[in-house]
């Protein structure tokens, strides 16, 4: 459920390199990597360890420097294609990684055998 709604989070911030204000957004998905960063172990943790710095360098991203850049030297085309949407190859590359580690980390329901004894509750 909590892997569900970070990459909710993530993908509802995909195209936001006009809208920053909504960025904190990505709080929910930062406290979940952050948490799974902790109790996982080989290419899942990277995986979250890379969401979760794709997300605070998307949170912390100095657009003043950019936009500066962009308003006193004419936009080449290199810069209209890397720098300005730099926050969304980020914020991609974080949903990118949270869905691998979801994909890798083994479920966490609990299989139950038909023949194992537990007949469940009946309603009479």
């Amino acid at each position: 459920m909590a892997q569900c709604l970070a990459a909710a989070n993530i993908y509802s911030m995909l195209f936001v390199y006009h809208r920053l204000y909504d960025l904190p957004v990505l709080i929910v998905s930062v406290i979940y990597c952050a948490s799974r960063f902790r109790e996982t172990s080989g290419i899942v943790r990277l995986c979250h360890a890379w969401s979760l710095l794709a997300t605070m360098l998307a949170l912390n991203f100095p657009y003043d420097r950019i936009y500066e850049h962009y308003t006193l030297l004419v936009a080449t085309p290199v810069l209209r294609a890397t720098a300005l949407p730099c926050v969304t190859y980020l914020v991609l590359s974080a949903f990118g990684a949270l869905s691998v580690a979801t994909f890798l980390e083994p479920s966490q329901t609990e299989y139950i055998p038909r023949d194992s004894g537990f007949r469940g509750t009946s309603y009479v």
